[in-house]
C-alpha cells in the first residue's frame, strides 16, 4: 500500500472515530487508544513483519529467495530484505495462498 493510500484511509478513520459518541473532543491518538486500535501505518508494519517471519521460518509456502538474500557482510545481520519487487511478489503469493 502506497504512503498516499495509507494517508487517505487514515483520514477516513480519523473522521469516523471523531463521530463516535463521547470521542469528539479527544485527539486522534486518544480516540484510537480508547477504541483499542492502532494507526493504519502501524498495522501495516505489523503485518509486514508477520509475513517476513512466516517466510523466514517456512510457515508460508513461498520461495525464500524471492524476498530475502543472504548477506556476505559480517558486520550486520545475515538476512537482508529485498526492495519493492519483493513486496509485489508477496502480494501475489498471498493472493494465491488465501
Amino acid at each position: 500500500m502506497a504512503k498516499h493510500d495509507i494517508e487517505l484511509v487514515e483520514k477516513v478513520q480519523r473522521r469516523f472515530t471523531k463521530r463516535l459518541c463521547g470521542l469528539r473532543n479527544l485527539s486522534y491518538c486518544d480516540r484510537l487508544t480508547k477504541l483499542g486500535l492502532c494507526t493504519l501505518e502501524l498495522r501495516h508494519l505489523h503485518l509486514d513483519l508477520l509475513y517476513c517471519y512466516k517466510i523466514v521460518f517456512g510457515v508460508l509456502n513461498v520461495n525464500f529467495s524471492d524476498f530475502f538474500a543472504l548477506s556476505t557482510n559480517t558486520s550486520g545481520t545475515s538476512i537482508k530484505c529485498l526492495s519493492l519487487d519483493a513486496q509485489l511478489a508477496l502480494d501475489k503469493s498471498f493472493l494465491l495462498t488465501e
